[in-house]
């Protein structure tokens, strides 16, 4: 496999394994029941793990990116088509926006965590559905980041 190939697999790998932990937080956030605080006890619980999970592979997933950009760019003297730019910008605009979600996840994660601790029962679900919310962003953000992958490789 060249440089290229692994590259490539490696960005994908890591983009839906970014979704993927972010989705089963949201999965899990929409069917446990908050009256009970079954789902501020689960956000509590999984948000600081999957938190640490998407953040390694958004730095993963940029580096990669990074890497695909570079290869592809030494094999055609860094002249890109107009086209396959602006789906990159697309692409650029749209993991940034998942960047920010994911800092406001960790950051609500971490609240959730302090106001569990501290018996702040009120904050704990707030918090909860901020993180739904934050990770809603980025399961839908990385499907975006995928079909443009898609489009990306077709050009």
């Amino acid at each position: 496999m060249t440089l290229r190939g692994a590259l490539l697999w490696i960005h994908v790998a890591l983009g839906a394994l970014w979704i993927g932990a972010a989705l089963s937080f949201v999965l899990a956030a929409a069917v446990l029941d908050s009256g009970t605080g079954e789902r501020q006890e689960f956000a509590a619980r999984a948000a600081p793990a999957i938190g640490r999970v998407s953040l390694a592979a958004g730095v993963i997933v940029l580096l990669t990116g990074l890497g695909n950009i570079w290869t592809l760019g030494t094999s055609t003297a860094f002249h890109f088509r107009p086209q396959f730019l602006r789906i990159l910008e697309g692409k650029i605009t749209v993991y940034a926006l998942m960047i920010i979600a994911l800092f406001g996840a960790l950051r609500a994660s971490s609240k959730l965590v302090d106001a569990r601790r501290e018996g702040r029962s009120c904050e704990t679900v707030i918090e909860t559905g901020r993180l739904a919310r934050f990770n809603l962003v980025m399961v839908l953000g990385g499907a975006i980041a995928m079909a443009l992958g898609l489009w990306l490789a077709g050009t």
